[in-house]
């Protein structure tokens, strides 16, 4: 294959990873945006929700390593 041929190659291979990446993001980011505008306040519930989650979850993990290393 010529050096143009494997620039091409390369390039439309950039290309198509932008574009999966931007197709992912949008994928990820528009159902999330529609539920914040569309209903705020359970949007709102669910967020707070999750990260009161994840903390407890961190703490409990220390907790228990804690206990582990300890005993």
């Amino acid at each position: 294959m010529s050096k143009f041929g494997k620039s091409f190659v390369s390039f439309l291979k950039i290309m198509g990873l932008i574009i999966l990446c931007i197709g992912a993001a949008f994928a990820i980011v528009w159902p999330l945006w529609k539920f914040a505008t569309a209903a705020s306040r359970i949007y709102t519930i669910v967020v707070l929700s999750l990260i009161a989650i994840l903390i407890v979850y961190f703490i409990v993990r220390k907790i228990i390593k804690n206990i582990k290393k300890h005993a």
